[in-house]
This record gives structure tokens, C-alpha cells and sequence, in this order.
């Protein structure tokens, strides 16, 4: 029964994708018809196209239907179709994932063109006041040590082609502690000379008004090339493994480029790392936490000054994470990761970037608002609101996040003011 209802759903789920592309292309105004309409099919107004009924749905209640149950659980009903929304969801949004984190190789040769930041700073940023850059690490360890909660957010350079427009008047009155820039491995692999590449581009611009934190992945990463980055003299850096090898690289784990960063810079530079409460959930076969672990001792070891989290959806993994980091003697400052999805399509998205769940309570709930857009931003609002809660009860000496804004700001917006109203966030 099971089998007849996943050819059943593929099929059906298969409609969506093909029918009336015209009719996609004009409503929204996209060139590239299949792709582009299941990438937004979540988060557009609601027309007959989302009005399709799912073989095991009750199209009028949205519950589970009885003639249609497979003879197990209830919850493996929800999930079993949940699984194939968010698996159409996410295979169909190639382009924007490859724009957004490159993990598909893109096209050789990417043309170096003129990258304009667009970028709106609030009048205290522009009073002409000096700025000096300070390390993410002691901002991070300062602000831990006065109990004081605070966030970073993590953006892409480009959005749909074309620069992400940032506007810090909409964060005030407190504004991020620091901006993290993505490095899109495959997309900048072959861009020279590398000042020309687009998230350093962004970082450069930046880093004048804001700390900023620009990414490098040991994708496609030659010594020569690393040096390259060095000479730009950032105050800080992010160096992740990525999931993908490039024949030329001379690195293969983080630790590595953590190590010749600090051998060559000193205390010049911080260098932050990626933390993972849930083990490596990219890989194929998920590794356990305590290798995990061992990873993250390492990467401390070799002159890591600050961890930030991979996204999580469970506040007592979070918790559990951050407790065993200190049995394992790592003192370094720790700021957690969490993304608040504007909507269903974004959250697909990221689970299949970093292979990250919802509890299955959770992904019930979202299953059955997915078709809302604005349902859903307010499910991971409160959700991202009582993770951080439930952390900062925890008394667990972590008090800063970091925000995985797949350059979707409006959800973040509106957590930040649920913060100041709950005198979270308070200056």
C-alpha cells in the first residue's frame, strides 16, 4: 500500500510541476517556468495550483485520510508526506540553491563583473565618526561577559542576480553585532584576481560601518590562493570544509586552513568555526556528535577563537551541545545559529542544504500551515523564540545568535521586535 501511494503522490506531485507554465511565467514574473514556479510555490499568493490533492490529505481538513493510512502510526503519515513536499520543494530549486550556497558545480569561466553593495546604513553608522573593525571574537566573549544578548545575521552577496540590498534602519534601535558573509565555493572558485569576488566585495564595504565576518571554503583552495585572501588583511574569517572536492586544493578539513590562517596572521585575525549540535547532518551517512566533537577540538586547537552553531530546531540538543563543548575544555565564546524561514520553501531549502529537521511534532504542525506563508514565518518566529528562551534559561553562558537569513529579512524583523517587547534584546 505504502509503494502505490508514493507513485501516486510522485505523480500527482509531478502535475504541479508541469502544468500551465505560461500561466506561472506571468504571474510572477519568472523566466525559467518549472524551475522557478516550485521555488516559489510556497511562498506565492494561493491560486488553483496549490488547491491539489495529496493521495494520503483530506483536501477539506487537511488531516490525515483513513482510507489512504498505511498500517503504521499516525506521525509516519505526516511525515511520509511531508518527506515529498519538501523533497519536490528542494530538488526543484536548483538555481536558487547553487545562487544561494553552490552545491552544485556551476558553469566555468564565471565573469568578473562590476559587484555594486547595496547597502543602507542608519545615520549613527554615517556620522563620520572613525570605525575600527573589532574581532568577532572579543565582541563575542564582551558581550558574553556582561550576560548581554545579542545577534549576528548571515547573508548571501547576491539575491535573484542581482546585490542584496541591505537596510540597517530596519534592525534598528540595536543593530547586528556583526555580519557573516557566505562563500559560494563553485561560484567563486575561478574568480581573479579573488578581491573580485563578490562576498569580499560585500565584505570590503561593509567592514568600514559593521564587523564582518567573511566565509572561505577549502573547495577549489590553493595555498597560494589562501595567501591571496590573507593579503586583503580581514580582521576576521569563517573557514569551513565545505561538502564538495576540487582536484587543485591543497586543504581538506577546516582545522587546516584554521591552522595556516593562525600560523601566518598571529592574533591579528579572528577566525570563527562552524559547531554542530547535530553531528554532520550534510554528509550522506550522519555522523555521531562525539566525532563531531573531536572535529571541533581540533579546530580549537589549531586557533579557532569562536564557534558559531550549524542550525538547530531543538532547544535541548542546542543545550546538550553546549554543555558537552565545556566537558570537552573548549572555553572559546559560542553563538548559536538559527534560522527563522519566511517560508515553507526556504525551510525545504535549508533542510537540504544542511540536512537539518524539524522534530517531528514540529514538522506536523508546518505540514499542515505549508501553504501559508505568513503561518509559517510565525511558526519559526515563536519556535526561534523559545530555542533562545529556553538557552538563556539554561544559564548555559551563551547569549548570542546568529541568524541564517537566506537573505530573508522580514521574519527576523519581526522576531528582533518580540525580543525588545520580552526586554531581550535591550540596549
Amino acid at each position: 500500500m505504502c509503494a502505490k501511494i508514493l507513485t501516486k503522490t510522485k505523480r500527482n506531485l509531478s502535475i504541479i510541476i508541469k502544468c500551465n507554465l505560461l500561466e506561472v511565467r506571468n504571474a510572477w514574473g519568472y523566466s525559467e517556468s518549472r524551475n522557478a514556479f516550485v521555488c516559489r510555490l510556497d511562498c506565492a499568493p494561493s491560486r488553483r495550483l496549490h488547491n491539489h490533492r495529496l493521495p494520503i490529505t483530506s483536501r477539506a481538513s487537511g488531516k490525515p485520510s483513513k482510507t489512504n493510512a498505511c498500517p503504521a502510526q499516525t506521525r509516519s503519515q505526516f511525515q511520509f508526506q511531508f518527506r515529498e513536499i519538501c523533497r519536490w520543494a528542494s530538488n526543484s530549486c536548483g538555481r536558487f540553491l547553487r545562487e544561494m550556497h553552490a552545491i552544485e558545480p556551476a558553469s566555468s569561466g564565471l565573469a568578473t563583473t562590476s559587484y555594486v553593495p547595496c547597502v543602507h546604513y542608519t545615520t549613527g553608522q554615517t556620522s563620520g565618526t572613525d570605525f575600527v573593525e573589532r574581532r568577532v571574537a572579543t565582541l563575542v566573549a564582551e558581550r558574553t561577559a556582561r550576560r548581554q544578548f545579542f545577534y549576528g545575521i548571515e547573508v548571501v552577496a547576491l539575491q535573484s542576480g542581482q546585490p542584496t540590498c541591505l537596510d540597517f534602519n530596519r534592525f534598528l534601535p540595536i543593530l547586528p553585532t556583526f555580519v557573516s558573509i557566505v562563500w559560494l565555493g563553485t561560484e567563486y572558485c575561478h574568480v581573479n584576481p579573488i578581491d573580485r569576488v563578490k562576498s569580499l566585495q560585500l565584505a570590503r564595504s561593509l567592514e568600514a560601518r559593521i564587523p564582518v565576518l567573511p566565509h572561505i571554503t577549502a573547495y577549489c583552495l590553493s595555498q597560494e590562493r589562501l595567501d591571496q585572501f590573507l593579503a586583503l588583511n580581514f580582521t576576521n574569517v569563517l573557514p569551513i570544509r565545505g561538502d564538495l572536492v576540487h582536484e587543485i586544493q591543497n586543504f581538506t578539513y577546516s582545522w587546516e586552513i584554521v591552522d595556516y590562517i593562525r600560523k601566518q596572521q598571529g592574533d591579528n585575525i579572528s577566525i570563527c568555526v562552524a559547531g554542530y549540535p547535530e553531528g554532520y547532518t550534510s554528509l550522506p551517512q550522519r555522523q555521531d556528535p562525539a566525532q563531531a566533537m573531536r572535529f571541533l577540538k581540533q579546530k580549537i586547537a589549531a586557533g579557532a577563537d569562536c564557534i558559531i552553531t550549524q542550525m538547530c530546531y531543538r532547544s535541548e540538543t542546542i543545550i546538550q551541545f553546549i554543555k558537552d563543548c565545556r566537558s570537552a575544555g573548549i572555553t572559546v565564546p559560542i553563538v548559536v545559529g538559527l534560522t527563522v524561514a519566511d517560508c515553507f520553501r526556504t525551510y525545504c531549502m535549508s533542510e537540504h542544504i544542511a540536512g537539518v529537521h524539524l522534530p517531528p511534532e514540529k514538522r506536523e504542525e508546518l505540514l499542515l500551515i505549508h501553504k501559508e506563508p505568513q503561518r509559517v514565518a510565525q511558526f519559526f518566529v515563536q519556535l526561534s523564540l523559545r530555542i533562545i528562551r529556553d538557552v538563556l534559561d539554561a544559564d548555559v553562558g551563551v547569549y548570542g545568535i546568529q541568524f541564517y537569513t537566506f537573505n530573508k529579512f522580514e521574519p527576523i524583523y519581526e522576531l528582533l521586535k518580540e525580543l525588545r517587547t520580552l526586554e531581550i534584546l535591550k540596549d
